[in-house]
């Protein structure tokens, strides 16, 4: 039986938004951080510059696992957006001009930044479980240095830099797997964890997400570009989230915390 470690901490707050890419709707939020919003968040406590770690980086092949721990909460709040592009291009031909100095107003240029109210979906009082796992040993112990430490090199947020967070540090675990077959799992599931030769997926009863961001590039222009999608399982109705279902040899791993045994899946 193959053993491993993950750290393990938690991660919640009183708002959170992490927007949906794949709608027309700007203010959709995700259930829970999709990857690449954790990688981002782990590259921040350890003080990585921006985007530099989707590349050459032992963040860039790390997994994660994410465990649901309060009921989700929506509500709605209105925010306004500050237009600070100069010039603004709205189409073909029309543009808008504004002063260089959105919030200066003088004799000269009268026009400014104007605002966009926008109509945010926010999660409320969020409480999510990471599950953290690299075959760098020094990035796995640089992580658990600062968690245990609360040493931050930038501050941990949910979505928005407006929306913090705080992070509770619960360890550094020995993981184990598990063989194939029905399995009740804490954590949310990737589609190709599934033993799809005993079970239906169009009848499982859990929501399906599909496209969930999992890993981001780089192009040879040094833009990021979105290089990976997962399909993930919810459960959203249950209070607890857990998954109950066939699972594939491997792919399941069990975890124990203050003497309660978890079991999660890596993605």
């Amino acid at each position: 039986m193959v053993r491993m470690e993950t750290v393990i901490f938690d991660l919640k707050g009183s708002f959170a938004h992490f927007r949906a890419f794949d709608t027309t709707r700007r203010n959709m939020t995700y259930s829970f951080p999709p990857k690449t919003a954790v990688i981002g968040l782990i590259a921040g406590i350890l003080g990585l510059p921006r985007n530099t770690y989707w590349e050459n980086s032992p963040l860039k092949d790390a997994k994660i696992s994410l465990q649901i721990l309060n009921p989700i909460w929506r509500s709605s709040i209105t925010t306004n957006y500050l237009q600070l592009k100069y010039p603004l291009s709205l189409a073909k031909g029309i543009k808008i001009f504004m002063a260089k100095d959105p919030f200066e107003i003088n004799s000269k240029e009268k026009q400014r930044g104007f605002n966009a109210p926008i109509r945010l979906n926010i999660l409320r009082n969020v409480n999510y479980r990471i599950f953290f796992q690299s075959e760098n040993d020094t990035l796995m112990g640089d992580l658990t240095h600062r968690l245990q430490a609360k040493k931050y090199c930038f501050p941990p947020y949910l979505g928005h830099a407006n929306m913090l967070a705080e992070i509770q540090f619960i360890g550094k675990k020995e993981i184990k797997n598990l063989e194939k077959g029905l399995h009740e799992v804490h954590s949310i599931v990737p589609v190709s964890s599934l033993d799809q030769t005993q079970i239906n997926l169009d009848t499982l009863g859990y929501s399906v997400l599909f496209n969930v961001p999992n890993k981001l590039s780089l192009s040879d222009k040094k833009t990021v570009y979105l290089s990976e999608v997962k399909n993930l399982i919810l459960n959203e109705t249950a209070e607890k989230h857990n998954v109950r279902t066939y699972f594939k040899a491997n792919k399941v791993k069990e975890v124990s915390i203050k003497d309660t045994s978890y079991k999660i899946i890596f993605w």
